[in-house]
């Protein structure tokens, strides 16, 4: 367990990632915990603190999130090891990029730009640079992990192997010493016997 493949155990995991998003965008609509800029088309988002029809823009990052999730679903069929989660910080943090034009609850730092959107530009080059390199190492990163569990396996099984051949050896010296307690008590007692016959 402690070496198991994490290669493949991040490649499964990330698509919970954006299922979690989504439902936590959704509570944030619900809530009205972010607010985005005025508007008045479509649906919009209420907030107790800013009054007005306003961009939802946590239920558009829901919508991104669950975009994100069929997408992954559908690009594992053929992805190679190790680059599921470079893609998912690829593409979340490219919509959350996006997204942020429209929100109203954090200030612009550089222009029409606020701090997240550094964070997600940021976040996006990291997961390039994660995504070649994993397009190019990670199926060798996989075998690694997987020898190494195969290795573990082996060892446990040796183990287990040589325990229960020490139990089966302690049984049969147990049982070779109870059939000497008991030639011995039948010789005692064949000797007690002979000698009061005599």
């Amino acid at each position: 367990v402690l070496l198991a493949n994490p290669i493949k155990q991040l490649d499964i995991y990330t698509l919970l990632f954006p299922i979690y998003i989504a439902f936590v965008r959704l509570a944030c609509f619900f809530n009205g915990c972010c607010w985005g800029v005025a508007w008045e088309h479509g649906p919009y988002n209420y907030h107790f603190d800013h009054p007005g029809n306003q961009v939802p823009v946590q239920a558009i990052e829901s919508c991104f999130a669950i975009l994100i999730f069929f997408f992954l679903l559908f690009y594992r069929k053929k992805a190679k090891p190790g680059t599921m989660y470079p893609m998912y910080l690829i593409l979340y943090s490219g919509a959350r990029f996006c997204n942020e034009f429209f929100t109203a609850n954090y200030p612009a730092v550089v222009g029409p730009f606020k701090m997240y959107h550094f964070f997600c530009a940021i976040t996006v080059v990291g997961g390039l640079i994660l995504f070649i390199l994993m397009s190019k190492y990670g199926q060798k990163l996989s075998d690694f992990f997987e020898n190494k569990q195969q290795m573990l396996e082996a060892i446990s099984a040796k183990y287990n192997q040589d325990k229960q051949a020490k139990l089966e050896e302690e049984k049969a010296k147990e049982e070779a010493n109870r059939l000497k307690r008991l030639e011995k008590a039948k010789a005692a007692r064949e000797r007690a016997a002979a000698k009061h016959n005599k």
